[in-house]
């Protein structure tokens, strides 16, 4: 059986998720945006790495400067 974390441990880490994502919600659209394309990048090499052949539109977005 494994031990359960602290009452103090989970709040903690529920306090750092409220700031985390109050921090998300402030900041502006071009950033969300360039943040989405950064992960469509990091998943399309992940997939490629495992050997699969993504379809198009699992391709990432191409981006302006």
């Amino acid at each position: 059986m494994t031990a359960r974390p602290s009452p103090e441990l989970l709040e903690s880490m529920y306090a750092s998720k409220r700031a985390l994502h109050a921090a998300h919600r402030a900041l502006p659209l071009p950033e969300k945006v360039r943040q989405v394309i950064e992960l469509q990048r990091i998943d399309y090499a992940l997939r490629l790495h495992r050997g699969e052949t993504p379809e198009w539109w699992q391709r990432p977005w191409e981006m302006q400067p």
